[in-house]
């Protein structure tokens, strides 16, 4: 096997293992792979280099040549991918040392999710309620309803819109208010779901649903939420309708999916819940995930401090 071959069957096989233990999604494959392509491509500049021929010292120089200048998040991804794969090598592939160990990763910029206050929030609902004006006459007030039950379930339960775009008919119990959600790495959990939102769930599935998929298709071998045509909703396409209700809106052109999953979370924890609960509902594996909305939270509270006490913006200090 030439030295080349060699890294390219450990890439492979280091991939696999990130597919079928970790169920990683293929953009996330797609990364890994592109990552690590680049750093093969600048060790085998001259000649192939074997494997247990990488050291802490060629890694150092990879880094400080080909990753400055990219932004934290970047390098830092990269360097995540670097690690995982020789750590991957040293379990699997028997590599006697790890030479990514000591590998410094930079620190990501701090930012802090994006969410709709209760204002926003009352306006987002409002363009929801006026709906979307769909060209098409036969299909417009389907959805239309579509969009409310999107809308609403993303804002009720904090779902992903990944795990929404996921949901099969026989996810809902609509007698007990739950949903049966597929998450990231395929962990399954039962979320529940408002009365407001499953009402809207339960008006979109008998008077638009139906009419979107017609009598020819099987209503549950069809994904739940679909688009004028009957087919699964893509994300493209329900980024582009949360897209167009934020103009209607007036929200910040930024405006995403995720931005409610975020309102979801801060809204919670700004009326007391705990943040055991709240990880459990969002389904995150770590706590520590969970605990960014505290710091929200506390941004939240400081800016309507400084809103509005009379001195909170220290201005006319004698």
């Amino acid at each position: 096997m030439s030295r080349a071959s060699e890294l390219d069957e450990t890439l492979n096989a280091f991939l696999q293992s990130k597919s079928v233990d970790r169920a990683a999604s293929p953009r996330t494959l797609e990364a890994y792979r592109a990552d690590l392509e680049q750093l093969f491509s600048h060790l085998e500049t001259d000649e192939p280099i074997a494997l247990n021929a990488i050291s802490s010292a060629t890694l150092d120089l990879f880094v400080s040549e080909r990753l400055q200048g990219l932004k934290p998040s970047s390098r830092a991804r990269k360097i995540s991918a670097i690690r995982q794969f020789f750590r991957f090598c040293v379990i699997e592939e028997r590599l006697e040392t790890n030479p990514s160990e000591f590998l410094d990763t930079p620190k990501r910029d701090a930012r802090l999710p994006k969410f709709l206050n209760e204002s926003e929030t009352r306006r987002l609902l409002q363009a929801l309620e006026r709906g979307i004006p769909y060209e098409h006459d036969d299909t417009r007030d389907a959805l239309q309803k579509r969009d409310r039950a999107i809308i609403f379930l993303l804002y009720a339960t904090g779902m992903r819109a990944s795990e929404i775009l996921d949901i099969q008919l026989g996810d809902i119990d609509y007698a007990l208010s739950l949903i049966q959600v597929r998450g990231k790495g395929g962990k399954e959990r039962l979320v529940p779901c408002a009365d407001l939102a499953r009402n809207e769930l339960e008006d979109y599935q008998k008077n638009g649903r139906e009419k979107l998929i017609g009598a020819k298709s099987d209503p549950r071998r069809v994904p739940f939420f679909v688009n004028h045509r009957g087919e699964k909703l893509t994300r493209q396409a329900l980024w582009q309708l949360v897209k167009r209700l934020a103009l209607e809106a007036d929200l910040s052109d930024q405006f995403s999916p995720h931005w409610l999953r975020h309102t979801f979370a801060t809204h919670l924890l700004e009326k007391g819940m705990n943040l055991r609960t709240l990880q459990l509902l969002l389904g995150h594996a770590d706590l520590s995930t969970t605990q960014i909305y505290t710091e929200v939270s506390r941004e939240h509270l400081k800016e309507s401090l400084r809103k509005y006490h009379p001195r909170g913006d220290n201005k006319g200090k004698t």
